[in-house]
């Protein structure tokens, strides 16, 4: 018998995760391990690739990647405003909470 689901989950990788488990790898690596493949190199027409200096980075060891910052923009009425969140760097980073 089949069975529809409405429900989803979408699985997504943090940069600074899968390079902590990078680092661990190479400080101790599991017997064998002859290298580390990459299952999903960025695309350009991909939105939930990381981007290609992300990527780079990642591999490369950098683990302080991107910088969000907050900004508050006037709304059409007093007293009300937008919260945009601004990358400033090449790197993909993670929105802060």
């Amino acid at each position: 018998m089949l069975t529809s689901y409405t429900e989803a989950n979408e699985l997504a990788s943090s940069p600074v995760e899968v390079g902590r488990l990078l680092d661990r790898l190479r400080a101790s690596p599991p017997r064998n391990l002859q290298g580390i493949s990459w299952f999903r190199l960025p695309t350009t027409t991909d939105q939930r690739a990381w981007t290609y200096a992300t990527w780079q980075a990642v591999m490369a060891g950098a683990r302080n990647l991107g910088d969000a910052s907050p900004d508050l923009i006037p709304g059409e009425r007093p007293g009300l405003f937008d919260v945009a969140v601004r990358n400033t760097s090449p790197m993909d980073t993670e929105v802060p909470t």
